[in-house]
């Protein structure tokens, strides 16, 4: 993985618009000609990012969620920015807004519609081995055209070679009931999540077991 130095950095967001900030500055950037500027904090000194960098981390989910048929962004280059003891990710945005933010905004039939279609989202996930354990409504992206929905900032992304266990579809749950307001669209028009979800998980049998210990978590 290549590095990059400050003045090859600052360049690159010039002009950029910030997204997303954490306790050290500056974390997402929008730049003018529309790319992400994704930077990764390392965390601990000892961790995984030794093995695997999250930077290509990042790029493999990427590519590992396109080959099983899951809308998200295409990596376009990944480096180290040795001076802010960063990583970054750069690649084209994608159109559309946040689940969260469209439900926000949505009239009470089209968050119906909306929350059937989240439950046989989420299922489809399951179904495909993916275990998303940041997945919550800020990072599923609602897109104007097919396929309906996207997945972004991926990292926390395990794909598990089969459909998922039951102990792993009720843990998943809890960054889907995280945010309050996930949770009350949720309860809003929990039959309709049940249904999407039920429709689509079609070849899981506790289908009923699951969606019992996700309304005890979101209550």
């Amino acid at each position: 993985m290549k590095s990059i130095g400050r003045e090859e950095f600052d360049a690159m967001v010039r002009g950029a618009e910030v997204l997303l900030t954490d306790r050290d500055g500056p974390k997402v950037y929008r730049t003018p000609d529309g790319e992400i500027v994704k930077l990764l904090r390392i965390k601990r000194l000892i961790s995984s990012n030794l093995l695997l960098p999250h930077a290509e981390r990042f790029a493999r989910n990427s590519a590992k969620l396109a080959a099983a048929g899951i809308a998200c962004p295409e990596i376009r280059m990944i480096a180290r920015v040795p001076h802010l003891k960063r990583q970054l990710v750069v690649y084209r945005e994608l159109p559309g807004t946040s689940l969260r933010n469209a439900l926000g905004d949505a009239a009470a039939e089209r968050s119906a519609s909306l929350i059937h279609a989240t439950g046989a989202f989420i299922a489809s996930l399951h179904e495909r081995g993916v275990y998303f354990r940041s997945i919550h409504f800020g990072n599923i992206l609602v897109t104007p055209d097919g396929p309906q929905f996207a997945l972004i900032d991926f990292l926390d992304m395990r794909m598990m070679g089969g459909p998922l266990s039951l102990q792993r579809r009720i843990r998943n749950g809890k960054p889907i009931f995280r945010y309050r307001e996930d949770r009350q669209s949720l309860l809003d028009h929990w039959r309709d999540f049940c249904d999407g979800y039920g429709g689509s998980a079609t070849g899981f049998p506790q289908t009923g077991r699951l969606l019992d210990e996700w309304r005890r978590m979101a209550e």
